[in-house]
């Protein structure tokens, strides 16, 4: 964790605690829980960082446990991933508009 920013330490919690902003995450807050991307299973963080088509430029092959592995190369590529979803999912979110 001595080698990240603040931002991807804080990137990687949220992953390993839950809190990443997919629908899966916030079942009260949704009535529909279907991926806003592929329309095609429920959004959840397994789905958007291992099965979404839509994200699989970003997250490539990666298994979901390579966002729990703590050797410092394997953190630090997680990471770059983990922010690029993050910035994805906040450019689909709309203020006041639940998805």
């Amino acid at each position: 964790m001595s080698n990240l920013s603040r931002m991807e330490c804080s990137n990687l919690f949220a992953v390993r605690s839950r809190m990443l902003k997919v629908k899966g995450n916030y079942k009260n807050k949704h009535t529909n829980l279907i991926c806003r991307w592929c329309n095609n299973k429920e959004e959840s963080q397994i789905h958007i960082l291992t099965e979404c088509k839509e994200f699989q430029s970003i997250t490539g092959n990666n298994k979901y446990e390579t966002y729990y592995d703590d050797n410092n190369q394997t953190s630090v590529i997680a990471t770059r991933i983990i922010g690029k979803v993050v910035t994805k999912i906040q450019e689909q979110e709309k203020p006041n508009e639940p998805n």
